[in-house]
């Protein structure tokens, strides 16, 4: 038996339970078969699903796919039955008229990915599957969010937005790495490039005055990963950086200390001239006088 036919067969198994609960008697056979070759379909893509449901007859809403809540308009005065289907979980759960609405509310998961690279995989995939790539633009996801307004559909403009602000955090985050690791003149170079992108990651700003070797202390929890997961290597550039400065400034010291400083103007060039000429003036006077 297949995994799709062993999945459909236990929801069915678990619907038909609530079935007899609701209906006080057996699922009807042609029903159950339905169910079942429905189930299969959806089993294979792990899909979440919402069955709406009477003593005759069934439909199936397909979550996280822009669904809009208005396809449960037509179910609600024919004494229908909702319940949550989890394919991946083989979970049936009976649900009232506003967990249904609340559930076809939700927008696709972006999933967390490490690089931009992954995440624009993501989308192509994501769009080809909805079909929006017959209308949007994968590559041009501003362009695609003002198409989605243009459609009115409020679940793809929010999913579109929350792709934005995943790819924007992706990118800053990539720009990190390469700034964490990159070459730096000096301590002013290096905290006028690191801090900027730290704001962007939403770093607190109670803190940016400190130190990196003070931040190592803190609690990283609620930080960026990318912040945490740098910061050991941004303490010891920030060291590495520090110690130049004061080597520098040490040696300036050392250089000034070293020079002395001659207060006397006896001898200095014209010191030294006028006292020759003192010498040679009391000379003559000594060998024409005396």
């Amino acid at each position: 038996m297949s995994f799709e036919n062993v999945v459909s067969k236990q929801l069915v198994n678990g619907i038909s339970k609530l079935y007899q609960t609701a209906y006080s008697k057996d699922i009807p056979q042609e029903l159950a078969e339905n169910l079942r070759s429905s189930f299969s379909h959806y089993a294979e893509k792990k899909a979440e699903i919402i069955v709406v449901m009477n003593e005759t007859e069934f439909s199936t809403i397909e979550l996280f796919t822009f669904n809009s809540v208005s396809k449960l308009g037509d179910c609600i005065a024919k004494n229908n039955g909702f319940y949550h289907v989890k394919t991946k979980h083989f979970d049936v759960n009976k649900i009232d008229l506003e967990e249904a609405v609340e559930l076809l509310n939700r927008v696709p998961l972006v999933p967390l990915c490490k690089t931009k690279k992954d995440l624009d995989i993501f989308v192509k995939d994501a769009f080809a599957e909805f079909g929006l790539d017959t209308y949007l633009d994968a590559d041009n996801l501003y362009c695609s969010l003002e198409k989605s307004k243009e459609l009115e559909n409020t679940h793809l403009t929010e999913w579109i937005c929350q792709v934005i602000e995943s790819q924007r955090k992706l990118v800053i985050r990539e720009e990190f790495n390469a700034a964490a690791n990159a070459s730096y003149d000096n301590l002013v170079q290096f905290n006028k490039v690191i801090r900027p992108l730290l704001k962007r990651l939403g770093f607190p700003n109670e803190l940016m005055e400190h130190s990196f070797r003070e931040l190592r202390a803190f609690d990283m929890s609620g930080w960026d990963n990318v912040i945490s997961k740098n910061m050991d290597q941004l303490a010891k550039r920030e060291f590495y950086y520090s110690q130049d400065e004061t080597l520098i400034a040490d040696a300036l010291n050392d250089k000034n200390a070293s020079t002395p400083i001659n207060d006397n103007k006896w001898f200095n060039k014209p010191g030294v001239i006028a006292c020759i000429g003192a010498v040679f003036v009391f000379c003559t006077f000594n060998v024409f006088y005396l």
